[in-house]
């Protein structure tokens, strides 16, 4: 797999499946600099639903490590 975080930068080459690349992005914070896992945040779960949350400070309390459940 060959990829780049944004047009103009070099490209970074990786031997592995799509699939892993993908999972790798999403849930592996040391996979710089394609990771978007944040792990001193807190997940969180909105059923299908509820509104995203609309502003930052929302965000900010759903995702807060300190937050009680």
């Amino acid at each position: 797999m060959i990829s780049r975080r944004e047009s103009g930068e070099p490209l970074h080459r990786f031997d592995m499946s799509t699939a892993e690349f993908v999972y790798r992005m999403i849930a592996d914070p040391e996979f710089e600099p394609f990771t978007m896992a944040n792990p001193p945040r807190r997940a969180f779960y909105l059923p299908y639903w509820a509104p995203f949350p609309p502003t930052d400070e929302e965000w900010e309390v759903l995702t807060d490590p300190n937050r009680e459940s």
